[in-house]
């Protein structure tokens, strides 16, 4: 099998894999595709193909992927920033009109800054000073902005409130809120940033100070800290009650928040945060329906739509991506402490896979676009869905941040077994090979790994694997993104065209996000080959 290669070069190929899940936890149809020929299955009478075809208008489907993934990002990178005004609020979409996007949303700007963060970080390591320059004025812009809207007095009554006008004043009209997962993640996301100023030896007292509860981060931490157990809406701002996604972006701000103020020696602050995240840990086994098969995104519902009977939702894969910590839970990197475990039938990643298995049967019927021959699975927000991007009665679509998410889902599950240097032969594993269409060797047969040391060629096999199914939704995303890389909130589920808010900020992030992903990926692949 070939690693290092560029996607539909006829001189090179790699198995890419479509996911189409039977039922709940069933072993999943696959198709395996290799440059230009395809394999057809069908679910329940509906077929799939992905065979690639040419594209109209301003579809960029014939580009070789790798070359598009280097373009796209430079384009998302610059309008992201673009998307940052001077005073450093962060625009959703420039849009102003049908729909209008045009405020500052917390939760956004956090994830946006979270990811910049990170890009600046990277470049930090490679010595890209033109880069750095210019990313950290604009960071620093945004926590003035987020320091000056912690202080006005707002609907919500604190710092649960979700949205804000450009210029810092509340947004003082009806909405669904306190939404409570956003100063967790603005939180998360300087702590980040303070980290990074600490270890080039520079002041943070601007975002966090022992003393007192004022400063921004601290601010926020203590909010988390005690508000957790309140219920709020979530992050599509239409169902009350508790959710598993704030649970766990709250969990993780309170842990990296524990850190910090260790770090500076705010120990009494560390020890409280920590009992906090510990007791939100606690809670979140209640999240799993054991006779759907999969996490439920919201318990406990107290207001908001009441027609999202299914409960299955991508905020579970998106909460799996924000809040991952590398210690096991919910995560990518659940792999290692559930063989620790010896716990095979529950444990936290086994379910994240298992949603992820039903979001893609869902939607694969679902929308028309996944059945008219282009790759990959087009992913939205919850079967139900009635918001297109304009209205709330009609009915929903794709979205390209959900496509990502479920992309990336597979690029950090390839590179925790890279790094660990074994897979766990398990439930979970069987069905991935599966899903890739993989032998697992007889001579593997009682083995409770597959170590890169003693099965080279089946590890590499098994990891390089993740890699196509990573890229099928990539892929997928290529198709629908305009040539010039304009990217929208939805793709219209008929015709596959952006609809809805334009130049997205939350696309833009999810997309580097993945990338870089997919980079640490086919970096750690190229060691093993």
């Amino acid at each position: 099998m070939i690693l290092q290669r560029k996607l539909f070069d006829s001189s090179t190929w790699l198995p890419r894999v479509a996911l189409f899940a039977l039922s709940g936890l069933a072993l999943l149809q696959s198709i395996l595709v290799i440059e230009g020929r395809s394999f057809q299955t069908t679910d329940n009478g509906h077929k799939f193909s992905v065979q690639r075809e040419s594209q109209k208008q301003t579809f960029t489907a014939d580009r070789k992927l790798d070359s598009w993934i280097q373009y796209e990002y430079r384009y998302a990178v610059d309008h992201i920033i673009q998307n940052v005004l001077p005073n450093g609020a962060v625009l959703a979409s420039p849009s102003k009109s049908h729909p209008d996007y045009y405020y500052h949303w917390v939760r956004d700007a956090g994830l946006t800054m979270d990811v910049l963060v990170q890009v600046l970080s990277d470049n930090t390591a490679q010595s890209q000073t033109s880069t750095t320059s210019s990313l950290i004025p604009l960071v620093e812009r945004y926590a003035t902005f987020s320091k000056g809207i912690q202080r006005v007095p707002n609907r919500s009554g604190g710092l649960g409130e979700p949205k804000w006008n450009v210029n810092g004043t509340a947004f003082n009209k009806n909405w669904g809120r306190p939404q409570n997962d956003s100063p967790a993640i603005r939180a998360y996301s300087l702590i980040r940033y303070a980290n990074l100023l600490l270890d080039d030896s520079k002041s943070i007292r601007h975002l966090y100070k022992s003393e007192g509860f004022s400063s921004l981060i601290k601010e926020d931490l203590e909010y988390v800290a005690h508000h957790w157990r309140n219920t709020g809406f979530d992050i599509w701002e239409e169902v009350e009650g508790s959710h598993f996604y704030t649970r766990m972006v709250q969990r993780k701000a309170l842990i990296e928040g524990a850190k910090l103020a260790r770090r500076v020696g705010d120990t009494g602050a560390a020890n409280y945060y920590q009992e906090q995240a510990d007791e939100i840990t606690r809670t979140l086994s209640q999240f799993w329906d054991n006779s759907a098969g999969y996490l439920k995104v919201t318990i406990d519902r107290t207001g908001g739509l009441d027609y999202k009977r299914s409960g299955l939702d991508v905020q579970i894969i998106l909460a799996a991506l924000h809040a991952g910590l590398d210690d096991g839970l919910y995560t990518p990197e659940s792999e290692q402490h559930m063989l620790k475990r010896d716990l095979y039938s529950d444990v936290s990643l086994l379910k994240v896979l298992a949603t992820a298995i039903s979001l893609n049967k869902q939607f694969a019927s679902l929308y028309p676009i996944n059945s008219n021959g282009h790759p990959g699975i087009a992913i939205g927000r919850y079967p139900e869905d009635t918001y297109d991007g304009y209205d709330s009665n009609r009915e929903g679509n794709p979205w390209p941040l959900a496509t990502l998410a479920m992309s990336q889902i597979y690029f950090n599950l390839l590179n925790t077994w890279v790094k660990q240097g074994y897979i766990p032969i398990t439930k979970i594993t069987a069905q991935l090979f599966n899903q890739a269409n993989i032998q697992i060797p007889s001579t593997l047969n009682g083995q409770k790994y597959i170590t890169m040391s003693q099965h080279p060629s089946e590890f590499k096999n098994s990891v390089s694997s993740l890699l196509g199914v990573g890229d099928f939704y990539l892929d997928r995303v290529q198709v629908h993104t305009n040539q010039d890389g304009q990217m929208f909130e939805q793709w219209n589920r008929y015709t596959g065209y952006g609809q809805g808010a334009t130049h997205l900020t939350w696309s833009y992030s999810a997309f580097v996000s993945a990338v870089r992903s997919r980079n640490q990926a086919i970096s750690l692949l190229k060691q093993i080959v």
